[in-house]
């Protein structure tokens, strides 16, 4: 007889909210605002603010990549990883759960002592709205990935991580038929590009002005130009000089 296991396709986008986490045999809690974005080119991006902290948001961990996943499997290929001053592979089991949410299982080395253990995760799945992805990057001088945005849906985040400094954003898109976007967390001084990755081309002559055939669009006070929707192999200036990439336009 036929499994009817609910599974997710490998390479459909996530949008995914953390409901918990627990190092087994403990009791499970959630003490973060954990969000991760995986995009249908398998490229992801968790960040992980605390809950407790007062403002400014404190980010506690953050982490990109590619992600490849099967039906029952995942494997985080880590390119950035806040905590970890050499980022590696993590492999874990996937079981999609009768009412929608994903059970995360493996084994993880524990901050708090450096011991391995074994550990599990369940994630709430949210749908992609409008059904579009962008990834951007920013790579240093060694050409290591620095910064990396990620955009699923009505989501996006973003974060820099270089010589000790760590910035991190998230931003939502409105539902109130505004298709307005705003920044709700931030961490760290830095300035990310986020509003490039969030803008569509049917929401250009709503959102802002045209001007001998350039769009301007000005998102928490910084203002910059685009000449289209940012397509792959752009690049988009950030105020600091530095030119991020896009790697990645997906529309499904």
């Amino acid at each position: 007889m036929p499994s009817t296991t609910p599974t997710i396709a490998p390479a459909h986008p996530l949008i995914l909210t953390r409901l918990y986490h627990r190092w087994i045999p403990r009791l499970a809690k959630e003490p973060t605002s954990t969000l991760m974005l995986i995009t249908p080119g398998n490229r992801f991006l968790d960040l992980r603010f605390s809950r407790s902290s007062a403002a400014p948001p404190l980010l506690l961990h953050g982490t990109s990549g590619q992600y490849i996943r099967t039906a029952t499997s995942g494997l985080r290929a880590y390119s950035v990883d806040t905590l970890c001053g050499q980022p590696q592979n993590q492999l874990h089991s996937l079981l999609m759960q009768e009412n929608g949410d994903l059970l995360e299982s493996g084994v993880l080395c524990d901050p708090s002592d450096g011991a391995e253990k074994r550990y599990e995760a369940a994630w709430r799945l949210c749908e992609a709205t409008p059904r579009i992805a962008v990834v951007m990057l920013l790579r240093g001088r060694g050409g290591d990935v620095v910064g990396v945005i990620v955009r699923v849906g009505g989501w996006c985040q973003g974060l820099l991580a270089e010589a000790g400094d760590v910035t991190a954003e998230r931003w939502v898109r409105a539902e109130d038929g505004q298709r307005q976007w705003a920044r709700v967390l931030k961490a760290g001084n830095g300035w990310l590009p986020c509003a490039a990755a969030c803008l569509d081309r049917d929401e250009s002559r709503d959102a802002g002005v045209w001007q001998g055939g350039r769009y301007w669009k000005e998102a928490a006070g910084l203002g910059f130009v685009l000449e289209k929707v940012v397509g792959v192999g752009d690049r988009v200036c950030a105020g600091d000089g530095r030119e991020w990439e896009v790697i990645e336009r997906s529309q499904w």
